[in-house]
């Protein structure tokens, strides 16, 4: 099956770990004998080692997946099926799906949403836990997108608002492209509950969504660029674009840059801010804000703080070198006053505090986000790419990302178990606001294959990540057992706060 529009169908999961760092009942491992969930509120349990392995859920024949988790700790996935699949007693066919499990890891509601054409869906909770957002993209001719009542009309790109108790379609609008080539991309949902955001990449002559009426055109250039695209959460309709990007051509862009990979709600929730890797010079947004000249000649990394409900751009800011640089994740917390952003580097790249260089390396940063000066980096040896970068109202920093290296560690923290001896695994870390390493996970064995899709944060500090594998992984030696899986099957893990 078509993993994703600028993967080659045939890529096997081993090189897919940096690309996208970016039949049976599925194996539940049940929760922790010392997790207590009442499923209105997640709630921590101080026995409970921080960081422990709280549930997880496996299924076969999966292409790319998201997760997106409410206050209550209930985790949604999103995803496409290459085969018909049981999830307990629901049986999906192939196409999109949502699924919502509980606190304790149950299965509460499962929904398909027909198209054999999907690429991927990408979803998002609202603050207030009423409703979840879903986002796709399709291939081949246009086509529509619904479920149960909500329905779009044909298109590219969909969004889709849904009720999270119940996986009921409220209302769904699509966005149209002309003249569209294959490297467009989908990679990001967010909503602050007023406004909901997608982002991606733009790759087409035109971009128009077909409720509300707001487009963008392309550059000059015809080059490729990343987008946002704002919809009213309460109604779905179009309210603003903004294409974000720099000269180019209409040459295929590299698999990191020229795309804005995640757009998350600030701190303040008037805000989103957007992670992304532009290989343009000058780099400009359509909505406004200062012209950033390109550091060297390479592709930069690229954070920046949009107007949720304007889309203006209130600051941005390049990271760059004489070697490549690209942001694929940030977040914010508002009890630090700190922006975390991570990504990939490859060759010399100033992070803000000294020049740092790496062959293929992740790295992580928290920007100040009054004087937008860098408060401290880390580049991350062993670690193929930082894939989400996500904070709790603690003001912690967890990161989500592909383990590149055997006995891999960080600052003194070795990973444990079969994980040690992988190259191609995973791992998550907790840093403090001060950037003290408080604890490290990875997952691994000799044989699989791991991608780090992506990692959400409760309120409290509970972690839900989900990637693919195509083997049975250990997830911690002194935790739960295997997690027995198939060729590639799509997991979610559950961790404590």
């Amino acid at each position: 099956m078509q993993w994703s529009r600028w993967a080659l169908a045939s890529a096997s999961l081993a090189s897919l770990s940096f690309l996208h760092c970016f039949g049976s009942d599925p194996a539940f491992v049940p929760p922790s004998p010392t997790q207590t969930a009442d499923g209105s509120v997640e709630t921590v349990d101080a026995a409970v080692p921080r960081g422990k392995t709280l549930w997880a859920r496996t299924w076969p024949n999966s292409g790319l997946v998201d997760v997106a988790v409410d206050r209550a700790g209930n985790t949604f996935v999103a995803g496409v099926q290459g085969e018909a699949v049981a999830i307990d007693s629901l049986l999906l066919a192939k196409g999109g799906y949502v699924i919502c499990f509980g606190p304790d890891g149950s299965l509460r509601w499962a929904k398909q949403i027909p198209g054999s054409n999907l690429v991927n869906l990408k979803v998002a909770t609202d603050p207030s836990g009423a409703f979840i957002y879903i986002s796709a993209l399709a291939a081949g001719p246009p086509a529509a997108f619904r479920l149960d009542g909500a329905m779009a009309a044909a298109g590219r790109i969909f969004v889709m608002k849904v009720e999270a108790a119940t996986g009921t379609g409220v209302w769904a609008n699509s966005i149209a492209l002309e003249e569209e080539m294959d490297e467009t991309l989908v990679d990001r949902i967010a909503t602050n509950g007023r406004e909901v955001v997608v982002a991606g990449r733009f790759a087409a002559k035109s971009l128009a969504t077909t409720s509300g009426g707001v487009g963008l055109t392309s550059s000059p250039e015809r080059g490729f660029d990343g987008f946002l695209v704002g919809f009213t959460a309460e109604n779905g309709l179009g309210k603003w674009a903004s294409r974000v990007g720099g000269s180019g051509d209409s040459t295929a862009p590299s698999v990191l840059s020229d795309r804005l990979s995640d757009v998350q709600v600030a701190a303040d929730g008037e805000h989103f801010l957007v992670a992304g890797g532009m290989a343009g010079d000058p780099v400009t947004a359509t909505t406004g804000g200062a012209a950033l000249s390109r550091i060297g000649t390479n592709s930069n990394a690229f954070v920046g703080s949009f107007v949720a409900v304007d889309g203006t751009v209130e600051w941005s800011r390049l990271y760059g070198g004489t070697g490549k640089a690209v942001g694929i994740s940030a977040a914010s917390s508002s009890v630090s006053d700190l922006v975390y952003f991570g990504g990939w580097i490859s060759g010399q790249v100033d992070l803000g505090t000294d020049v740092a260089a790496g062959n293929d390396q992740g790295y992580v940063l928290a920007m100040d986000t009054s004087h937008r000066s860098t408060r401290w980096s880390k580049l991350l040896d062993g670690v193929g790419a930082v894939c989400s970068v996500r904070t709790d109202d603690a003001g912690d920093l967890m990161a989500y990302g592909s383990i590149s290296k055997q006995g891999f560690s960080l600052e003194g923290i070795a990973v444990e178990g079969e994980a040690a001896g992988t190259t191609s695994g995973a791992f998550v870390a907790k840093w403090s606001s001060s950037g003290e390493l408080l604890w490290l996970k990875g997952y691994g064995s000799g044989d699989a294959h791991i991608v780090p899709l992506a990692m959400v944060v409760t309120p409290s500090g509970g972690v839900r990540m989900v990637g693919l594998t195509d083997h049975t992984f250990i997830m911690s030696p002194d935790e739960q057992p295997a997690l027995q899986t198939t060729n590639q099957s799509a997991f979610v893990i559950a961790l404590a706060p």
